[in-house]
């Protein structure tokens, strides 16, 4: 079916073109990292989609190993989709939420980097896990995201 992108004033548009604007949600497999290093994850959840040049992530994921203190948390986005440059690394994109094993629940910005997402610390431009707060991810550990940004 083709796209009804852009509209065009005056037209109807079917059934057909109406069902097509947005696609089916995507699954992916996201990569999560303290610092520079991938951890191992189970990936609870992690999928996309995409209606014209918006795209909209849910990602959650079980940490399965312990991670660097004092570092930043980052999980990647769909590789296949190219995303317009951050040059500052802190466009607000949607939330960035960790669990922790026991009962305490982080939660801030999710800020755009490049091809990946970062959390920012409420009230700071410091990333989350690296300061505000300092977190050291543990086995056992949830961490998600709900992002919506723009595609080129």
């Amino acid at each position: 079916m083709t796209s009804p992108f852009p509209f065009v004033a005056n037209t109807v548009l079917s059934a057909a073109q109406l069902n097509s604007i947005g696609e089916a949600w995507t699954s992916y497999t996201p990569v999560f990292k303290t610092g520079a290093t991938t951890r191992t994850v189970t990936v609870t959840y992690a999928k996309f989609c995409v209606v014209n040049k918006l795209v909209n992530i849910q990602v959650e994921l079980a940490c399965t190993e312990a991670g660097t203190a004092n570092a930043a948390l980052s999980i990647s986005l769909p590789t296949t989709l190219t995303y317009p440059k951050s040059a500052s690394g802190f466009a607000t994109v949607g939330t960035f939420t960790i669990q922790d094993t026991g009962t305490a629940f982080y939660s801030g910005s999710a800020t755009l980097g490049a091809n990946l997402i970062q959390g920012l610390g409420t009230g700071s431009v410091d990333n989350m896990g690296a300061s505000a707060p300092a977190i050291t991810i543990a086995s056992g550990d949830k961490v998600s995201f709900s992002v919506v940004l723009e595609i080129n």
